[in-house]
């Protein structure tokens, strides 16, 4: 199995939105496959996910996408500046319901033209099996 670099953006939780600076990524996640399309990885900043595998300090890796394909998928969500990682059900009708695990706070019921699917998970590596490398930067060094 080859291994993949992904680039980890941020920490991001799924009870409430937080601001995400756009900066480049810090670090990589190594990946123990290769996938035909760009993904990223964030780290869950809380338990909301917990029963579909993502609990605080996991790192959620997500594949590139616009739009759920299948019902009941687990995305990175853009409302404005603000990111959350909630379940996306309804994405066939006018409104959508976004979610979290069990009663922790109500779903958010929202038009699908309110936020910005900015990836869909495609897999869990849980913080102590990570391997992280810090991204080596290209700084040139004029010898000085």
């Amino acid at each position: 199995m080859s291994k993949d670099l992904v680039p980890v953006i941020g920490l991001v939780p799924s009870l409430e939105t937080v601001f995400l600076d756009e900066q480049p990524a810090t670090a990589n996640l190594t990946v123990k496959s290769w996938a035909p399309y760009n993904r990223f990885a964030v780290q869950a900043a809380d338990n909301g996910l917990d029963s579909f595998g993502l609990r605080e300090g996991t790192y959620a890796i997500f594949r590139e996408a616009r739009w759920p394909d299948r019902e009941c998928q687990v995305c990175l969500i853009r409302f404005a500046e603000e990111v959350t990682i909630r379940l996306v059900e309804g994405i066939r009708s006018d409104m959508v319901n976004l979610r979290v695990s069990g009663d922790r706070i109500p779903p958010v019921e929202a038009a699908p033209t309110d936020f910005t699917i900015v990836g869909i998970l495609d897999g869990v590596i849980f913080e102590e099996f990570a391997e992280v490398a810090p991204i080596e930067t290209d700084d040139f060094d004029w010898g000085a």
